[in-house]
């Protein structure tokens, strides 16, 4: 039985915000995490990548929670309809499946409305956080992609490959994100976003984060795919301009 969850009762300093939450087959782990998701949330949206596990049963039923199917698969293509169905300037993009600290959404909120960054992403890497879900190769691959786009874009951030982040919706809708067909649609839309926000100077922050292993099923990223599909959006977004790199 689900908990009733008013979330439009509190703002954050007078801000309403949007939640975005990316899902397939996160059943059980939804059922987990919805109850927890703090009251400055103002909208939740739960993005269903064509779940078989009963999500939308679940999802269609549960209040002040908007429910929306995907059609095109992958989670940067989920983002992408979330936030073009998010009703509020302030965006928060966070994991379904109970990696994410929802007790870190206020010092992203701080950081990202009273400190006026344009986008705010969590860090593994720096004081306060950690990471219990890491394994050795998908550390590995995350700093040797790091290390390439900060000397590509003249950046000194901590951590890559890590999709808690807030961000105006304003500045989101400048970087032009459905650009291109089937690109930035899978597990490289953070880093589309990050590279293409440092390349369009906004104003980008860190937070410490700490990530917990998932709570229940199984992860639908695959390390050595997704590590391919990151270095060639690092390249693209670095050489954009070129003939030599584009995805069309």
């Amino acid at each position: 039985m689900y908990q009733l969850i008013v979330y439009n009762s509190y703002m954050y300093k007078q801000e309403k915000i949007s939640l975005i939450i990316p899902a397939k087959n996160e059943k059980s782990n939804l059922l987990r995490l919805l109850p927890t998701i703090p009251q400055v949330i103002d909208e939740v949206l739960v993005v269903d990548g064509k779940s078989i596990d009963g999500t939308r049963e679940f999802l269609e039923n549960y209040p002040k929670v908007k429910y929306l199917l995907q059609q095109n698969s992958g989670k940067g293509a989920a983002i992408q309809l979330g936030v073009n169905n998010a009703k509020f300037e302030y965006i928060i993009c966070m994991d379904a499946d109970g990696s994410m600290d929802v007790n870190e959404i206020p010092l992203l909120l701080s950081l990202l409305i009273d400190k006026k960054n344009d986008l705010v992403k969590g860090s593994r890497y720096i004081y306060g956080g950690g990471s219990s879900d890491l394994t050795a190769i998908r550390s590995l691959g995350n700093k040797v992609l790091l290390r390439i786009v900060n000397l590509f874009f003249k950046c000194s951030w901590t951590d890559l490959a890590y999709g808690y982040f807030g961000i105006n919706k304003s500045a989101y809708q400048e970087l032009g994100i459905s650009d291109y067909r089937n690109y930035g649609n899978g597990f490289e839309i953070e880093t589309v976003i990050f590279c293409r926000a440092s390349r369009f100077r906004l104003r980008i922050k860190e937070f410490p984060s700490l990530e917990s292993k998932r709570w229940t099923g199984k992860s639908n990223l695959m390390a050595i795919p997704v590590g391919l599909r990151i270095l060639f959006a690092i390249f693209f977004e670095r050489f954009r301009n070129s003939n030599h790199f584009n995805p069309r």
